[in-house]
């Protein structure tokens, strides 16, 4: 339960800082990170997939896959996260995890 928590507490500081970034001025803009945004309905599907084949197993992708606090779907906060360049969420290797442990190699994210 403590990862679910911490994970969706930090997609939704990610969402937060991208809906905020725009508010500032002079600020310096890091390089674009190459977006994945191809892969984002993919990693969707396949997050969502693994989630309902096993919920009890798989609690760690169905939080994941969950809403976030805005109301996005995975896909859309992916897609957002990838446009602006913050960060590389890694979409191509979310669509091809074998299990649900796997998450955090592809995003470079600590449980």
């Amino acid at each position: 339960m403590k990862k679910i928590l911490i994970n969706i507490s930090i997609l939704v500081c990610f969402v937060v800082v991208i809906s905020c970034a725009g508010n500032q001025m002079n600020t310096v803009v890091p390089a674009k990170i190459t977006a994945d945004v191809g892969f984002c309905s993919l990693a969707d599907k396949h997050l969502s997939d693994m989630c309902n084949a096993d919920r009890a197993g798989n609690t760690y992708c169905c939080a994941v896959d969950a809403l976030t606090a805005t109301g996005k779907n995975f896909t859309e906060a992916c897609e957002d996260i990838e446009l602006n360049g913050v960060i590389n969420l890694n979409a191509q290797c979310l669509s091809k995890v074998a299990s649900c442990g796997d998450i955090d190699a592809c995003t470079g994210s600590n449980k």
